[in-house]
Formats: C-alpha cells, sequence, structure tokens
C-alpha cells in the first residue's frame, strides 16, 4: 500500500484556503489518489476522478480548470498527465535514490509539453547538487531507454594513418529494431482500465479476502479484467454507464426467493460480460421486500367515498 504525505504547512496556504469544498476535495484526490508519485507528475484521466469521486465529467473539467487558473495544477489533456506545481514544495527530495526515482517517474510518461513546466518546480529542491541532478537527468529520463546512449563527438576524426591494402568494410543494413509490446495493453482503453478498477472494488465489497483482486494479483489480473471490459465496451456495444451502473450494483444485489443473489455469482470479468444482459434485468426489477406504493389520500373527502375510489383522488 502506498502512502502520501499531507505536509502541515499545507493547510496555510493562501491559494488552498481560498477554495471551496469541492474544489478542495478534488486537490486532495490529486494529491493523494493511486496513481501519485514523488514526482508530482503523472498520468490521470478525467473519466477516471469522474468514477472515483462520482461526479460527471464536466464538473471534474469546470474544477481542473479552475486548479488550472490559479496555477495550483497543469494538465496535459492530449496525454492525460498532471502536474502538481507545489508538489516538491511539501514533498521533499531529500536523497540521491529519491532523485533518481524522480527520474524513473518521468522516463515513464509519454512526451509531454508539461517537462518544462516540471524543470520550474525544482526551484523547491533545496538541495543544489540534486536539484541539478534531476535537471541534468531530465531529457534522458523523459526521452526513455528506447532513444540509447548519444556520443559527445557523432563525428570521430579520420583514422590519420589508413592501411591502403585494407579493403573497406561492405556496407551492412541496419537491422529493424522489433519492439516486443503488450497487446492487451495498447488495444485498451482508459475507460476500460477505470471501470476495471471499479469492478474490483466492488468485488473486495462482495468477498474482501478475494485473492484475485488483492494488491498483488491485481498487477496481472487487472489487465485482463480491462481486457474483457474493454471487448464489452468495443465488440458488444455495451454502455459505459450501463456498465458502470451494473458494477455499483453488484454488491447490494438482493436475493430471490429461493436465496439466489448474483452477487455471489459474478466474480470475475468474464462472468460479468457473459451475464451482462440478465444482470441488467435484475437490476431493474423490484425487490421482493420492496413495500407496495401508498395510496394518495385525500383529506376532502369522506373515508366512504375514498374507500369506494380505492383511495386514489
Amino acid at each position: 500500500m502506498k502512502y502520501s504525505v499531507l505536509h502541515r504547512y499545507l493547510w496555510f496556504d493562501k491559494k488552498i484556503k481560498s477554495m471551496d469544498d469541492f474544489t478542495f476535495r478534488v486537490f486532495m484526490y490529486l494529491i493523494s489518489n493511486q496513481f501519485i508519485n514523488i514526482s508530482g507528475i503523472y498520468r490521470l484521466d478525467i473519466n477516471y476522478i469522474s468514477i472515483d469521486m462520482e461526479r460527471n465529467v464536466n464538473e471534474i473539467e469546470k474544477t481542473l480548470r479552475y486548479l488550472i487558473e490559479h496555477k495550483i495544477i497543469s494538465y496535459d489533456y492530449e496525454n492525460n498527465i498532471v502536474l502538481i506545481r507545489n508538489f516538491l514544495k511539501y514533498n521533499k527530495v531529500n536523497n540521491k535514490n529519491q532523485a533518481i526515482g524522480v527520474l524513473k517517474c518521468i522516463s515513464d510518461l509519454p512526451q509531454t509539453s508539461l517537462i518544462k513546466e516540471f524543470s520550474d518546480c525544482l526551484r523547491y529542491v533545496e538541495n543544489t547538487e540534486l536539484s541539478k541532478m534531476i535537471s541534468k537527468g531530465l531529457p534522458r529520463g523523459f526521452q526513455g531507454a528506447s532513444k540509447g546512449y548519444r556520443s559527445n563527438n557523432p563525428n570521430p576524426d579520420p583514422d590519420p594513418n589508413p592501411d591502403p591494402d585494407k579493403k573497406p568494410d561492405p556496407p551492412q543494413c541496419k537491422k529493424k529494431k522489433t519492439v516486443k509490446r503488450n497487446e492487451s495493453k495498447t488495444k485498451v482503453s482508459d475507460v476500460a482500465y477505470f471501470l476495471a478498477n471499479l469492478f474490483r472494488s466492488s468485488l473486495q465489497k462482495i468477498k474482501p479476502d478475494m485473492k484475485n483482486v488483492n494488491d498483488e494479483s491485481w498487477k496481472r489480473n487487472g489487465i485482463k479484467y480491462a481486457h474483457i471490459i474493454d471487448l464489452m465496451i468495443t465488440r458488444d456495444k455495451r454502455d459505459t454507464e450501463e456498465i458502470k451502473k451494473v458494477i455499483k450494483w453488484l454488491p447490494n444485489a438482493p436475493e430471490s426467493d429461493d436465496g439466489f443473489s448474483w452477487r455471489n455469482n459474478i466474480l470475475s470479468a468474464k462472468k460479468l460480460r457473459d451475464k451482462f444482459d440478465k444482470l441488467q434485468i435484475a437490476m431493474k426489477k423490484k425487490t421482493k421486500n420492496e413495500p407496495p406504493p401508498l395510496p394518495t389520500i385525500d383529506y376532502s373527502k369522506s373515508p366512504w367515498e375514498q374507500h369506494e375510489n380505492g383511495g386514489k383522488k
């Protein structure tokens, strides 16, 4: 389990004190959610914030615009990357290992314009050597390992004493680099990942000791679940809002007259996909213990007249 630092001086920040309640909740989510890292710049889709906070996307976008205008955060809408501008002010980089960790976090990001803004945030790193170390490592960390090492001398000097009898080396064809990709990751949408995590939360409510959704197993099962949910969206043409409603309904699914309950039978993404039509029907049914609606009483009429009309106006 990861923990985030909440510095006590945060409560004295004028920008934070001026926020309304919902804006403050969104900001607290941004600095304490499961994707945050020690650099304060990370990938986070707006749809995921919407699902976690149970608010519509328009409200989240409006709040993010406020935080951007007041220079509290920056957001790359093209790559879904958020930068907490004063994160390093309250989460200090104190040693070389932490500085290396910051560069590692940045190397995992796609190309983004926020790198320039992040470099401006390094003024909060009090140790000058660590600040320079991160600053120098930004281009290499940003480009990633696929760029390889660049020589400081790209055009080496020719051999001063060439051998006249030596035959020139035959031209060599450049070998194409084969990059192995995880197909399940490249084909799965962000929304599918978000719904998979929402399904995980529902399963934890149904069966807290379930091994398939614990932190260790979720690293491999999360991708599988997201891939299946992505098939529900792309191939089965399921509406994402309907999937979300069914997933949230599952922990509270009522029992039928014979003791059957869907919450004890939908414990995998495959089952969720196979039984989705039946789950939608069951969700729309009234529970067996739901009382009938009370009759509308018109107090202007006598009890005898109301009895004749069946309690209706």
